[in-house]
């Protein structure tokens, strides 16, 4: 899989793709060569340069012989694979699904009959219906080199700050404590539609226990079951801010100085509300890929998430916080009102900022 047009994280939704693709059409999927940009020399050898590999364990114990043919897959010139993905995911995962489909079958109609598949267990549309498979593949991929650890605990070391409620002087932290939210507003490349209240408020909704929080958004299914969790599991007030918008991390402090304080966590790192395709131009991408990775492995360390649910950022902890985190029936509470599948799998006009 080789792009080298999008952001980290929807660089690693693309290799999940490209994993469902080649297990269905019976190729083994490696680490591209010059397959991303988001490594550098820093940290990468020659060898691993502009390759996944640099970051991730194998994906699996093959090599790729000398002068071996490869096919390559580009996610961002959607060829005809993106389209039949998704039904064929199924197919792999559930050998015993009724049907079956090749590259050349209607993407619609097996969708729908996946959707008839997982009806018993779940009201999902069928435009989110492959989102379980997906996820363990997603987790499958992501498994850090011990190189990749050990960047990532020096820079938590460096990097992770915490100020009290009430305190002026931010101080080292290790990790998140108990009953902790986790928080990423993004802004950069997007409109700054996303203002900091809308998060703020979701916050507040679960500091205050409230227990009508849906765990489907509208247009995802029809079931009207609420988040459960003690009311009194997030009082402590314990927050933890990621976002490229400096403004947006000051914010954030203020509320340790609010009527009702709240304890800031947040990462210590280079911000210029510029999305990150924007400033790997000119920074460093494998520090780049590394602040991204951490933010999302200590924001896996809370209890509770606000997000977009549109960012790839969030989807990707939304994900992850289901198997590796071990918190699939935690809350989360989405700023957009629609639906959790991929952008590219989603009615249109479905999406809309929640006020």
């Amino acid at each position: 899989v080789i792009n080298q047009w999008s952001g980290a994280c929807s660089n690693l939704f693309s290799l999940g793709e490209g994993l469902v693709v080649a297990m269905a059409s019976g190729f083994v999927l490696v680490h591209a060569p010059k397959g991303t940009v988001w490594t550098s020399a820093k940290y990468c050898n020659r060898r691993e340069l502009s390759n996944w590999a640099c970051w991730l364990q194998p994906l699996s114990n093959c090599t790729v012989p000398a002068g071996m043919k490869l096919v390559v897959l580009k996610p961002g010139k959607r060829p005809k694979w993106l389209h039949w993905f998704r039904p064929k995911l199924h197919e792999i995962m559930d050998p015993d699904l009724e049907g079956t489909w090749t590259p050349t079958s209607d993407a619609t109609e097996g969708s729908n009959r996946s959707s008839k598949h997982f009806w018993p267990c779940a009201p999902l549309k069928p435009y989110a219906s492959a989102a379980w498979e997906q996820v363990q593949l997603l987790t499958y991929l992501m498994r850090w080199k011990p190189s990749t650890r050990k960047y990532l605990d020096d820079m938590r070391r460096l990097r992770l700050r915490v100020l009290a409620a009430g305190s002026t002087r931010p101080e080292a932290a290790a990790s998140l404590p108990p009953g902790s939210i986790a928080v990423h507003v993004r802004h950069g490349d997007q409109p700054e539609q996303y203002a900091f209240k809308l998060y703020d408020d979701r916050m507040e909704q679960l500091a205050q226990g409230n227990q009508d929080i849906p765990v489907l958004a509208r247009g995802t299914g029809e079931a009207a079951k609420t988040f459960s969790y003690p009311r009194d599991r997030f009082s402590q007030r314990h927050v933890f801010i990621m976002s490229d918008d400096p403004k947006v991390i000051e914010q954030a402090k203020q509320l340790a100085h609010a009527k009702v304080p709240w304890n800031v966590f947040y990462l210590e790192e280079p911000r210029n509300n510029k999305g990150s395709l924007i400033r790997q131009k000119s920074e460093d991408q494998g520090e780049l890929t590394l602040e991204i990775f951490l933010n999302i492995e200590v924001a896996l360390e809370a209890e509770a998430w606000v997000g977009a649910i549109d960012s790839n950022v969030d989807k990707l902890i939304n994900s992850l916080r289901t198997t590796v985190g071990g918190k699939a029936s935690a809350p989360y509470l989405s700023i957009m009102d629609c639906c959790v599948g991929e952008p590219s799998a989603r009615p249109p006009k479905v999406c809309q900022v929640k006020r």
